[in-house]
């Protein structure tokens, strides 16, 4: 099989980690696999370099402009791509991100002929819009098939029926990454119900357990509570932690330490809040970390505090590495964590997730027949793999 993946880029999120994982389970010894990213970065080449049987394609110069901060080329000292970024950038002005992609698109020649291509990277249509490999894949690639994957909320991401009409009709396949992400798909969408589908993400265990043993991040004795996100409050809801940390230590409580990891746009809004409220000795912020899986094998807990996810791949990889979780009661989360078991699934809300960890604060102690379970669960990806082939049809 001659297979393409396309992707918008492959900078840190559950986005590339979904992709890794899924390259780990394709057979690249008898099939051709062409990945095509619309940016590149060292980080990725590097790890693509070591697949054999994988080919990263030439990146689209163009296209890369659009996505690459005018900071980058200025750093660089890169007269000409700095002034054409200056150009794009007052043409999405003038005709909006999306127009500006399709005319771009122009400037790329259609790639080969290939038995099947995926669009990796959904699009967002709320606020400004952000995307473009369905695009890509459906005016510039000839394939036998083509297959659309979708790894977040359909309704947080902005999807109508009107849209969704335009986008997918060209397609054989609409994956969804949760049975929660497809029911929301398919009421947008129902004329599409026959053509969606599940695909779990899948997991690199043997790497996760090893690279989680690599270091002990942690010189504190207290209770130490994680949080491995991307710092970005309209999903991700990170400000909820400042809360919580506020009401615990207005209450007296002490002994914890709650460790912010992952980078975001919202960062610096996170540290000033932290600051202002005089909580620099319970919150760390440690920034993005390459190897995250260590802060969450040596945490008692693992909280995700997000608004909406269609999977929560953190969750997963929380419970690999040991660690049982505590996660706030998205629609998506019952399908990868078991209540009571494994998680402790909270009501949707701050007030929610303070009266967990509060609880747990002051009795330790019932997080241990969490740890027990964790440790008798088989981790493996044998569901999602055989998902992955029934789309493929290999």
């Amino acid at each position: 099989m001659r297979l393409l993946i396309v992707n918008t880029h492959m900078k840190v999120g559950g986005n590339r980690s979904s992709l890794f994982n899924l390259l780990k389970n394709i057979d690249l010894q008898n099939n051709e696999v062409d990945i095509f990213l619309f940016v590149h970065d060292e980080e990725a080449k590097q790890e693509f370099s070591k697949m054999r049987g994988l080919r990263l394609l030439k990146e689209p110069v163009m296209l890369s402009m659009l996505y690459t901060p005018f900071k980058t080329y200025a750093m660089k000292k890169d007269i000409i791509r700095m002034a054409a970024k200056i150009a794009i950038s007052a043409l999405i002005k003038l005709a909006g991100t999306k127009r500006t992609l399709l005319l771009l698109m122009l400037f790329q020649g259609k790639l080969g002929y290939y038995d099947a291509a995926i669009s990796f990277a959904h699009d967002k249509w709320i606020g400004d819009f952000y995307g473009g490999c369905n695009d890509f894949v459906n005016k510039k690639v000839r394939a036998g098939r083509k297959i659309a994957w979708i790894h977040n909320d359909p309704c947080r991401l902005g999807f109508t029926q009107e849209i969704c009409e335009k986008t997918y009709s060209g397609f054989d396949n609409i994956i969804c990454v949760s049975h929660a992400c497809k029911a929301k798909f398919d009421d947008i969408a129902p004329q599409f119900k026959n053509k969606s589908a599940v695909v779990y993400n899948m997991f690199d265990i043997d790497e996760i357990r090893k690279k989680s043993f690599e270091f002990d991040p942690y010189d504190f004795e207290g209770f130490k509570i994680v949080t491995v996100a991307r710092m970005f409050n309209r999903q991700k809801r990170i400000d909820r932690v400042v809360e919580c940390c506020m009401r615990l230590k207005d209450e007296g409580l002490s002994g914890f330490r709650w460790y912010l990891v992952g980078g975001g746009q919202d960062l610096k809004w996170l540290r000033d809040k932290a600051v202002k409220e005089g909580l620099q000795d319970v919150i760390v912020f440690t920034g993005y970390k390459s190897n995250p899986y260590p802060y969450m094998r040596c945490a008692d807990v693992l909280v995700l505090t997000s608004e909406y996810e269609a999977h929560g791949m953190v969750l997963t990889e929380s419970m690999i590495a040991g660690t049982p979780v505590i996660v706030t009661g998205y629609k998506e989360a019952p399908e990868f964590v078991n209540n009571n078991l494994n998680s402790i699934i909270t009501a949707n809300n701050t007030e929610g997730i303070y009266a967990v960890v509060r609880d747990l604060l002051l009795h330790k102690e019932k997080l241990l027949p969490l740890r027990e379970y964790i440790a008798k669960q088989d981790f493996n990806n044998d569901m999602a793999a055989e998902e992955l082939r029934n789309v493929l049809h290999v």
